[in-house]
């Protein structure tokens, strides 16, 4: 889907920070990504992870075509290893990135969370073996059930 120019948002219409930080969001420093990434915890041992597509080495705000917002579930086991859970959900920053990415803060466990695990209760991340993909359990190896990703 191509969008029109008029769509995108301006980078002074693009004030992501404030709306983050408006929402109990803080920045995070991860080694190795180049883009400002705030976080917040909703469980537990569940974050989200917002990547704002604004450059953390300059302030700039990626050019468009390369522009979405990123929201991510993380989990941190008992040992401090921290894993993606579920997938990623986009925001293009259009004119209704507010309303979308409000939209998806609020419905990360419908939008963003794989399944719980009926053994403990905790989430599961989606793993690949020879065998194809699955769900395992963000315990393991103190909990090694899986489910079936197809």
């Amino acid at each position: 889907m191509i969008m029109s120019q008029r769509n995108f948002v301006s980078p002074s219409e693009f004030n992501i920070i404030e709306f983050l930080e408006s929402r109990g969001f803080q920045e995070l420093e991860l080694q190795g990504v180049k883009e400002c990434v705030f976080g917040k915890r909703v469980g537990r041992s569940l974050s989200l992870r917002v990547y704002t597509t604004i450059d953390s080495r300059n302030g700039q705000i990626r050019k468009k075509g390369s522009d979405a917002i990123r929201v991510e579930l993380f989990h941190r086991n008992s040992d401090g290893e921290i894993t993606l859970c579920g997938h990623s959900q986009r925001v293009n920053r259009i004119k209704t990135w507010k309303k979308n990415l409000s939209k998806r803060l609020e419905n990360w466990e419908q939008d963003i969370a794989g399944p719980t695990c009926d053994r403990c209760g905790n989430p599961m991340v989606r793993r690949t073996s020879q065998y194809g993909a699955f769900w395992g359990c963000t315990q393991y190896p103190k909990c090694d059930h899986t489910v079936d990703a197809s």
